[in-house]
C-alpha cells in the first residue's frame, strides 16, 4: 500500500483522512460520508476538468429497433456527443452501383494520372457538396436519458449500416488509477470531507477539551466552505476547456 501515491479508492480515502490529521486526531466522519465526497468530487472532475473525459468514438449497427424508435442507446459513461458520422460503406464499397465505388474506379484506372493531393481535394469537394445539398441528420442527446434521438427520416436509415458518434466518456479511476493522484481532485475531496467533519462537530461547539482547548466545529466547517470556493475558482481559471459544440 502506497503511503503518498494512492492507486485505489481505499488508499485514496485513507490519504484524504491523513491530510485532515488522522491518526493524530480522530476524524469524526463515516466511511459513507467520505465515499459521498469522493463521488461528488469525481463528478465535478468529469464535468469541469479537461482530463476528466476522453474523446472517443462509439459505433452502432443500425437494426430494426433503431429505425422503429429512431434512437440509439448509449452507455451511462457517455457525458457528451459532439458529432455523428453515418458510415455508408468502406472506401471501396462492394456495391458497384454506389457513387463511392464508381468514383474510386474512375480514379484508380490510371494511377499515374493523379496524386494523393488531387484525390484528397476531390474527396473534400464531394463531401462539401454532399453536406450542402443533402446534409446530415441532426441528433438530440441528454446524458440523463442515455439515449440519442435521430431526427431524420427513417428512409435514411438502412439495417446493417453503421452510425459512429464522436463522444466524450467519463474517465474511470478504477481503470486509469493515476486519477487518484490528480492534485485538484485530492484538494477537492479533502475540502469536502473537512466541511462534513466540521458539520458533524458543530453540535459540540464550545466544548472544552482536556488541556483547555476548545473544539470549534463551526470554524472547521467555514474553512472547508472557503477552500471549496477557492477550488471551484481554480477549476474555472486553470482546468476548464473553452465551450465546444457539444450536446450534453
Amino acid at each position: 500500500m502506497s503511503t503518498y501515491k494512492p492507486a485505489t479508492r481505499a488508499e485514496f480515502k485513507e490519504f484524504v483522512l491523513r491530510q485532515l490529521g488522522k491518526p493524530v486526531i480522530e476524524i469524526n466522519v463515516s466511511d459513507s460520508q467520505v465515499e459521498d465526497a469522493v463521488e461528488i468530487a469525481l463528478s465535478y472532475f468529469v464535468d469541469y476538468h479537461y482530463d476528466g473525459t476522453v474523446n472517443t468514438f462509439l459505433k452502432h449497427e443500425i437494426n430494426a429497433n433503431t429505425i422503429s424508435t429512431m434512437s440509439v442507446d448509449v452507455p451511462d459513461t457517455v457525458v457528451g456527443i459532439s458529432n455523428i458520422f453515418p458510415i455508408r460503406g468502406g472506401a471501396f464499397s462492394s456495391n458497384m452501383f454506389s457513387f463511392d465505388y464508381q468514383f474510386q474506379l474512375s480514379m484508380v484506372q490510371d494511377m499515374s494520372s493523379f496524386s494523393l493531393i488531387d484525390y484528397q481535394l476531390t474527396r473534400m469537394q464531394i463531401a462539401q457538396i454532399q453536406e450542402t445539398l443533402v446534409g446530415e441528420f441532426p441528433i438530440r442527446y441528454n446524458r440523463h436519458f442515455n439515449k440519442v434521438h435521430l431526427d431524420c427520416s427513417p428512409g435514411k436509415l438502412a439495417v446493417g449500416n453503421w452510425l459512429v458518434f464522436n463522444c466524450y466518456t467519463a474517465i474511470d479511476p478504477e481503470v486509469q488509477t493515476d486519477v487518484w493522484n490528480d492534485r485538484i481532485l485530492q484538494k477537492h475531496v479533502v475540502a469536502l470531507v473537512k466541511k462534513v467533519f466540521g458539520s458533524n462537530l458543530s453540535k459540540y461547539e464550545g466544548v472544552q477539551l482536556p488541556g483547555g482547548m476548545t473544539l470549534s466545529g463551526r470554524q472547521i466547517y467555514d474553512d472547508g466552505v472557503a477552500e471549496l470556493q477557492q477550488i471551484e475558482d481554480e477549476y474555472k481559471s486553470d482546468y476548464m476547456l473553452p465551450p465546444l459544440d457539444l450536446i450534453m
